[in-house]
């Protein structure tokens, strides 16, 4: 899937605690995308956790 073909919804909410330009954010939101509304993510205890 070309990333222009991404949905355009957004499943990371805006406003969430992680530092700007954060690598595992823009990776958790691309994926969130990719792999649609019906998804489970579980993160261990770690940076991630907050986002």
């Amino acid at each position: 899937m070309a990333i222009k073909e991404l949905p355009r919804e957004e499943y990371l909410l805006p406003g969430h605690a992680a530092c700007a330009g954060c690598g595992a954010s823009i990776a958790l939101r691309l994926t969130l995308k990719a792999l649609g509304r019906k998804t489970i993510v579980v993160v261990p205890a770690c940076c991630t956790s907050i986002i």
